[in-house]
């Protein structure tokens, strides 16, 4: 487990607190299990599609594959660009966080401060496991936290 520690700040280490790149939604109280929902924009004068992602709290992978007829890094003005801010959410229960390697996002299921609050959602693009290294699968529990490690 010490071992996995490391590895699991490296994925969302730099992701809480909540940063901008965070897409949050309802978890649907009606048993369903998408959220969402696909947009489109017009690229501007000077975006690139990394940029695009940043903003609608996507990956680069996400936005690439969804847009494969455009230049990722050159992608004309008033190009339009399809936007998949649609997600089905990972197998019940929904609590704590939850990582979709397939789907390369992070899924941070928060406890209710209050039981008639509606229960949210905090989703992430993350970066996952490394060239001949594979990504951990299981069920793994914090154990410790250290505020501000060397």
């Amino acid at each position: 487990m010490q071992r996995l520690l490391p590895l699991f700040f490296s994925i969302c280490g730099f992701v809480f607190p909540f940063s901008l790149n965070a897409a949050v939604f309802y978890v649907p109280d009606n048993g369903d299990s998408l959220v969402g929902q696909v947009q489109h924009v017009k690229a501007g004068k000077t975006d690139t599609l990394s940029e695009i992602a940043q903003r609608f709290g996507l990956g680069y992978n996400e936005i690439v594959s969804a847009n494969p007829d455009v230049d990722p890094w050159l992608p004309a003005e008033g190009v339009p660009i399809l936007i998949p801010t649609r997600f089905i959410l990972p197998s019940k229960p929904w609590r704590g966080i939850v990582i979709n390697l397939a789907e390369m996002r992070l899924y941070y299921f928060p406890e209710r401060t209050a039981p008639q609050d509606k229960p949210l959602v905090y989703t992430f693009p993350i970066g996952i496991g490394r060239e001949s290294w594979s990504t951990p699968v299981g069920n793994f529990h914090i154990t410790e936290k250290i505020e501000h490690p060397v």
